[in-house]
């Protein structure tokens, strides 16, 4: 809407179904170890897809070669020990290294007025997948949704 024509891009998926069968993919949950993908965040790197996600002990990633490719599920890749409820991360690439900014619950400050801890934090790596560095607070009470 707000972009300069020439800035924006019609993006086609067509694959987002089976071309066989017309059927849209479909995805079984392990409800055994499922953690959740909120907030999900894409990053392409060097021809590859990365996706962010977010769960109540951390943060998760997924890899692919294509966007509409099958995805790989990474794992966890960043948590902090008796840390919880993380949120929405984002990631920048910058300088040769990627930087993972997010918030979570944390009960080292004093709170908002409203009583809020989700504080953002940014974290760095060589790699898009880690090892990442300890977790540097940039951003006070209330601050979620990088």
């Amino acid at each position: 809407c707000c972009l300069p024509r020439y800035t924006r891009k019609r993006l086609h998926i067509k694959n987002i179904f089976s071309t066989t069968k017309k059927t849209w993919r479909t995805w079984k949950i392990d409800k055994e170890n499922y953690v959740g993908q909120a907030d999900p965040y894409i990053l392409k790197h060097e021809g590859k897809f990365y996706i962010y996600t977010t769960g109540d002990d951390g943060i998760y990633a997924h890899s692919c070669d294509t966007l509409l490719g099958d995805w790989k599920f990474e794992g966890r890749i960043f948590t902090i020990e008796g840390k919880d409820s993380f949120w929405a991360p984002s990631v920048i690439f910058h300088e040769g290294k990627f930087y993972v900014f997010f918030s979570f619950e944390y009960y080292d400050v004093e709170p908002d007025q409203g009583g809020h801890h989700q504080t953002m934090h940014v974290i760095e790596s060589e790699n898009p997948l880690g090892p990442f560095s300890e977790a540097k607070p940039i951003l006070m009470p209330f601050s979620i949704d990088s």
